[in-house]
């Protein structure tokens, strides 16, 4: 899993999203494919999701002032996509054991 660290205040923080992250953002409204056509709406969203799997407990209020002073916004959310693209790529990947599992069409 990849992940971004961030310094606030001292303290290291890590922005990660899992499959169950993923799902939350997704439940809560967030369409990936739709940051750049918003990106007013999605941008913040797709931030404000990268704290759920490892710092739930930031407030909205402190995650917003993360945003406000971080340098280089642009290459954080490029960084935060890659992230998010990846949940995705791990949930239609086969690297379980695809002995015990098997489909097939019948048309």
């Amino acid at each position: 899993m990849k992940k971004i660290t961030i310094k606030h205040e001292g303290k290291s923080i890590g922005l990660s999203y899992t499959r169950k992250s993923a799902k939350v953002m997704e439940q809560n409204g967030f369409m990936f494919e739709q940051v750049f056509d918003k990106p007013n709406t999605y941008v913040p969203m797709l931030f404000q999701g990268s704290f759920l799997a490892e710092a739930s407990y930031m407030s909205p209020k402190t995650i917003d002032e993360i945003w406000e002073n971080l340098p280089n916004k642009e290459e954080l959310i490029g960084k935060l996509m890659e992230m998010y693209a990846d949940t995705l790529n791990d949930l239609l990947s086969t690297t379980g054991d695809e002995k015990n599992s098997t489909w097939e069409a019948s048309w």
